[in-house]
């Protein structure tokens, strides 16, 4: 039996194996995915109009008020970004993968919504991979 055939067979399946496998890397490093962006704006900046009585003033630090949210609705994952400033108001925002979130989970967040001192928004974010 001749194996020559066996060279430009094992080349071809090579070939299509890295096309697949590049496709699905420029497929995966430029997807976009949704996030629910919770903030909470905690102070008030200088040039800022007075917001509604604040919902949580025991809690210095609003990255702690908006974890403390994501812990009481059952959720597990997410990131937290906090903004201190001296003219604009302190906040913060929690970002959760919008697959992370069950319907239980998205009600009980929107229970603590108080706009404009605490909003939910569905956000698509733009994703990178190195």
């Amino acid at each position: 039996m001749k194996y020559q055939w066996l060279k430009p067979f094992a080349f071809g399946v090579a070939t299509a194996s890295m096309a697949s496998v590049a496709a699905w890397v420029y497929v995966a490093s430029t997807q976009s995915s949704k996030v629910l962006l919770l903030s909470y704006i905690k102070g008030e900046g200088l040039n800022e109009p007075p917001l509604p009585i604040d919902p949580a003033p025991q809690f210095r630090d609003p990255a702690d008020y908006v974890a403390r949210i994501a812990r009481s609705c059952g959720i597990v994952k997410w990131t937290v970004q906090s903004e201190v400033s001296p003219d604009a108001p302190v906040m913060a925002d929690l970002e959760i993968q919008w697959n992370d979130i069950s319907g239980e989970m998205f009600n009980c967040l929107n229970k603590y919504v108080i706009p404009p001192r605490v909003t939910l928004k569905l956000m698509t974010k733009q994703v990178q991979t190195p």
